[in-house]
């Protein structure tokens, strides 16, 4: 596990069987998330397309777009595409775990600038992570509005 920030706001990374979790809590600083995911990265624990988890329920910061490419500027050259393009269909599942009815406009540019992978929000976390941990292809990108 690493985990960076202060009691005002804190970002942590585990991996667990086999499963990636990365929870954002209040507002952690940009630094703070950058440098986390550097450390999982020379570390090992964010394995090549396995399911994450991204845990926004108790995030209340904002966005820093150019720390997201930094971060996307860190995946390695073969995950790494053309923004708005795939070179394969993606097959890594990284489902998003928040309340905020606006997020899906943010998934849409996330998806952009991570075409690798599919993504989508819940605002579950079992629904989630079930989804995440899926093994046949990934549909198309749906609404989690449907509680069923």
């Amino acid at each position: 596990m690493i985990s960076y920030g202060t009691s005002t706001g804190r970002i942590t990374l585990r991996s667990d069987r086999g499963v990636l979790w990365i929870k954002l809590e209040r507002e952690p600083q940009s630094a703070d998330i950058v440098n986390c995911l550097r450390d999982a990265f020379a570390a090992g624990l964010v394995p090549t397309a396995s399911p994450t988890v991204v845990d926004l329920l108790d995030f209340s910061g904002t966005i820093d777009w150019p720390a997201v490419r930094i971060i996307r500027g860190m995946l390695p050259a073969d995950r790494g595409t053309e923004i708005g393009r795939e070179v394969a269909p993606p097959s890594q599942r990284i489902a998003y775990v928040t309340r905020d009815p606006l997020f899906d406009t943010v998934l849409k540019i996330i998806g952009d600038l991570f075409g690798f992978a599919r993504h989508r929000y819940f605002r579950d976390p079992e629904r989630a992570l079930l989804w995440a941990c899926q093994s046949e292809p990934a549909g198309p990108v749906e609404d989690e509005d449907e509680e069923g």
